[in-house]
């Protein structure tokens, strides 16, 4: 009997959620048979849930903030508990399972960055600093929560740091380029540009040191080879004019 009550107090509660306390919400960013709601009484009115095509919760509806991007969404409770969840209604992480390094705001209009992601840099709250890792779009740990600090995959290498110093690994978490460095950034174009202390300077994905002109130092010459050939033509031309005298 208690048993046959709680069921019929859940499907009395879930006909009373479908007809009239969410209203569906604008979103421009493409979903695929999802939606995202606000909801207009109980508890947790003003806050946010997101259903299927069919009417049905996907998540609590807690959320202060859900954020759809390229390939997944972004969702914080009020607790600040945050999750992923793919754009079309699956979970990547499941709320509280991980904090993400990257959290976004935007809810009504479109992601700024408008890649797909393999890969979330995530963390643990380990004292006295956090400690970084990543899982991949299924939501796996595909690197250890060991590092330091963490930054995106560029060009299949990621910069981690580890006891004061960065390095480079791969997708599988091997370490490509030691860690040698107390900066490091992302490559672009098969170059990354690192700093062993006052010393800034290139590396290739090998790690071996590249010299590369700066902007500056390579707009300085042209302007200084421009005005060697000015000053080259105007003495000729003083030249000829002192011939002609």
């Amino acid at each position: 009997m208690k048993r046959l009550v709680i069921t019929l107090m859940l499907i009395f509660s879930s006909i009373i959620f479908s007809q009239s306390n969410y209203e569906i919400l604008p979103i421009k960013q493409h979903l695929n048979d999802i939606y995202i709601i606000r909801m207009l009484e109980g508890e947790n009115i003003g806050l946010y849930s997101i259903i299927d095509s069919k009417g049905n919760l996907l998540t609590q509806t807690d959320n202060i903030l859900i954020s759809v991007q390229k390939n997944h969404i972004y969702l914080v409770t009020k607790d600040y508990k945050e999750g992923l969840m793919t754009t079309d209604g699956k979970w990547i992480a499941k709320i509280g399972e991980y904090n993400f390094k990257e959290k976004y705001s935007n809810m009504y209009k479109e992601a700024e960055n408008n890649r797909e992601k393999e890969f979330f840099i995530v963390y643990i709250n380990e004292m006295p600093r956090h400690k970084y890792g990543y899982i991949n779009y299924k939501g796996e740990l595909q690197i250890p929560i060991i590092y330091d600090e963490a930054e995106n995959f560029s060009e299949g290498l990621a910069a981690v740091k580890l006891n004061n110093k960065w390095g480079y690994i791969d997708t599988e978490g091997n370490v490509k380029i030691g860690f040698n460095f107390d900066e490091a950034y992302d490559f672009k174009n098969d170059l990354a540009l690192v700093r062993i202390d006052d010393t800034s300077f290139y590396i290739d994905k090998n790690g071996q040191k590249k010299l590369i002109k700066s902007l500056f130092r390579e707009g300085k010459e042209k302007i200084e080879n421009l005005g060697y050939h000015i000053g080259s033509a105007f003495e000729g031309k003083l030249k000829i004019k002192e011939k002609t005298n």
